[in-house]
C-alpha cells in the first residue's frame, strides 16, 4: 500500500515538471516510477551480493521487506536527483532559446556557434 503512495507522488511530480517545460508528460511520469524501482532493485542486488559474500547465511536470515525498506530512501533520493537534473537542464535550455529569440527579434544575427547549439 505504501508503494502506491510513492508511485502516485513520484509520477505526479515528474508529470508536472514535464508539462511545465512542454515535454511528453506521461513518458516522464513513467520514467520517474522506473527510476524509483530501478534504483531500489540495483540497491537490493548490490547489498545482497556484498552481504552474501561476507556472511553465507545473510540471504536466508534476511527478509525481503527489510531490503525494500532500506531501498525506499535510496529510490526517493535517486528520483530527487534526476528530477533536479532535468529541471536545471530544461531551464537552461529554455533560457538559451529565449536569448536566441530575443537576439533574432532585435535584428542581431546569431553567431555561427549559436546556430548549432
Amino acid at each position: 500500500m505504501l508503494a502506491l503512495v510513492f508511485i502516485y507522488w513520484i509520477g505526479k511530480q515528474f508529470y508536472k515538471l514535464a508539462q511545465e517545460f512542454g515535454k511528453n508528460a506521461w513518458a516522464y511520469a513513467f520514467l520517474g516510477i522506473g527510476i524509483f524501482y530501478g534504483s531500489q532493485m540495483a540497491f537490493g542486488l548490490t547489498l545482497g551480493v556484498v552481504f552474501a559474500a561476507i556472511d553465507e547465511n545473510f540471504l536466508d536470515d534476511t527478509t525481503v521487506s527489510l531490503l525494500n525498506y532500506l531501498g525506499i530512501p535510496l529510490g526517493m533520493l535517486a528520483c530527487y536527483g534526476i528530477y533536479k537534473w532535468l529541471e536545471v537542464n530544461w531551464k537552461a535550455a529554455n533560457e538559451k532559446q529565449t536569448q536566441q529569440e530575443t537576439k533574432t527579434l532585435q535584428g542581431q544575427a546569431p553567431t555561427p556557434i549559436e546556430r548549432f547549439d
